[in-house]
């Protein structure tokens, strides 16, 4: 199952420095970068501002919440299921069966 990833930078856990700053940042990219070279997850998009985004992934349960581990407290996380189409095409088939 596809999950929708909501992320927000957690203001009280920002660097003092610009430097700082810079450099955690960096390190997250990278992180995310190897997520989407490795298919770990298949988008990742951030806010103009840099202080919001989604990403998606079809990791689930434990191996979600791990993938998702490295960046808290820095990182504040919604996760959201979704269905694809199909599964949504299918759910649609299966609710009119039990209605007819």
């Amino acid at each position: 199952m596809t999950n929708l990833i909501k992320w927000e930078v957690d203001k009280q856990f920002l660097a003092k420095t610009p430097e700082e700053r810079l450099k955690m940042q960096a390190q997250m990219q990278k992180w995310v970068k190897g997520d989407l070279d490795s298919g770990t997850h298949t988008a990742w998009g951030a806010a103009l501002g840099g202080m919001s985004g989604f990403g998606v992934t079809n990791l689930d349960g434990e191996d979600l919440y791990l993938s998702l581990m490295r960046y808290i407290p820095l990182i504040k996380f919604e996760v959201i299921k979704m269905l694809t189409i199909d599964e949504a095409i299918d759910a649609t088939q299966k609710l009119a069966k039990l209605r007819a």
